[in-house]
């Protein structure tokens, strides 16, 4: 009869088996599923599909018709709680949904949004949760050196604070601003251009997700690097300006509202761009002078929020936008 230690180095064993799907780092993730002192399964990311992961693989795609309640789970991994598309279901959610018993995991998400989470969702739930021994932490740590690598320059780079900002630089604004009355005094070629539309509804329904995008941006440039921050104005106020479209902007709000979204849309769609969806938001990039994304809603103010959570969120948004602006 096998033991604790020879699932979870089985778990191990399954990781080494993954391959990336693309260029970056990926994680290295084994599952192994046991009932009564019999294993049950084994899977391991993207072993079926690539990208997948390895408790979905194992939990939706070798067991979806089979009952595992009471059974104990073996992940080198922290269940993910949450996934870049709202339609996905995240990890830890799939373990609850079916009735697992005990989780055993071999080390914490680097992934700052998730680190911790998933542990702690799993016992909210009732669910046993246990870390793999020191020893075999150590050889799943170092499985996934690379990916924790990036991980951590991304947190570095990318802070987790939820405080409301409003604005961190007003002092600087209001320095500059007093003397020369310019907006160029506060803007550079860091800046981005947060833009919504000019009638009273669209202040007062996209004012606010466009404030949450433009605090996100703030959290993640640096105190050395004034410019490096975000802008709210209106589309009238961008497009009569030329100096401005330089610059890179984000739209927020539909294009029956906004006329910046709507020329963003037009742009992106002939350049062949598809916009993306989910969840009745939409988004749609396109690179022209400078980096420029339409976020908005079907018809909906809180579409247009969900758009901006959504790119706020997920990995291939913001997060993907900065580095563009900022280098």
């Amino acid at each position: 009869m096998c033991s604790d230690a020879d699932y979870m180095r089985l778990a191990i064993d399954q990781a080494r088996f993954c391959k990336a799907e693309d260029d970056q780092p990926r994680p290295k993730v084994g599952a192994v599923l046991v009932r009564d002192g019999q294993l049950l399964g084994k899977a391991y990311r993207g072993e079926l599909e690539p990208g997948d992961h390895a408790e979905f693989t194992l939990l939706e795609k070798k067991f979806e018709s089979e009952v595992l309640a009471h059974s104990t789970l073996y992940t080198t991994l922290e269940p993910c709680t949450q996934r870049n598309s709202k339609q996905k279901v995240p990890c830890a959610n799939r373990i609850i949904e079916r009735r697992i018993t005990h989780v055993k995991i071999g080390m914490l998400d680097p992934n700052q949004s998730i680190c911790g989470r998933g542990i702690r969702k799993l016992r909210d739930a009732g669910i046993k949760t246990d870390l793999f021994p020191s020893e075999l932490m150590a050889e799943v740590e170092e499985q996934n050196r690379e990916f924790t690598r990036d991980q951590v320059a991304l947190s570095a780079s990318y802070p987790t604070s939820t405080l409301p900002l409003v604005n961190p630089r007003y002092d600087f604004d209001s320095t500059r601003l007093d003397v020369t009355w310019k907006i160029d005094s506060v803007l550079g070629k860091e800046t981005v251009l947060i833009v919504t539309g000019e009638n009273l509804v669209v202040e007062l329904l996209d004012r606010t997700p466009a404030a949450m995008l433009r605090d996100a941006i703030d959290q993640h440039g640096r105190k050395d690097k004034p410019f490096r921050r975000a802008m709210l104005l209106t589309s009238a106020r961008f497009r009569a300006d030329s100096t401005l479209h330089g610059h890179a902007v984000i739209s927020v709000g539909g294009p029956n509202a906004n006329e910046t979204t709507k020329e963003i849309i037009t742009l992106a769609e002939s350049k062949g761009n598809k916009k993306w969806e989910a969840n009745e938001s939409f988004g749609i990039f396109v690179l022209d002078a400078a980096p420029r994304v339409a976020l908005w809603g079907h018809g909906s103010a809180a579409g247009t929020r969900r758009a901006v959570e959504n790119y706020i969120e997920s990995p291939d948004g913001l997060k993907k936008f900065l580095p563009m602006v900022w280098g």
